[in-house]
């Protein structure tokens, strides 16, 4: 049986639940700044960096790209996490996952075979 405060509580739980979602937006959003703020300068400085906010928001992450897997394997360094690299469709991607003061940080790059890579994989397929 429908009361007459229904649409009110219907309001007032979506305004709760847009707070939450906005305190946790600018929390993400300051732990990014910081970050960005101090970047390690003993490392590559990467060609993006992006922030990534999901739903949940405990899922949202900073995602730096960066030229090449020698980069990304100076940041996985000092995250402390391994390197992995994965092919597909002929571009090998390198990346690494890490956390710094509670934000989680996607480092990667995209590489693409060079001309003579593919001519002595495709050579290596006919044999």
């Amino acid at each position: 049986m429908a009361t007459d405060n229904e649409p009110e509580d219907i309001l007032a739980g979506a305004l709760a639940k847009l707070q939450r979602l906005e305190s946790g937006v600018f929390r993400f959003g300051q732990r990014v700044r910081m970050f960005l703020q101090q970047l390690p300068a003993d490392l590559p400085e990467p060609s993006a960096a992006t922030p990534s906010v999901t739903n949940p928001l405990d899922r949202s992450y900073l995602h730096l790209t960066f030229r090449t897997p020698d980069e990304v394997t100076a940041w996985a360094t000092w995250l402390d996490e391994p390197v992995k690299r994965d092919e597909q469709s002929g571009a090998v991607f390198t990346s690494a996952k890490g956390i710094v003061d509670e934000l989680p940080i996607y480092v990667g790059c995209m590489t693409l075979p060079t001309q003579n890579e593919q001519t002595t994989a495709a050579e290596d397929g006919d044999r």
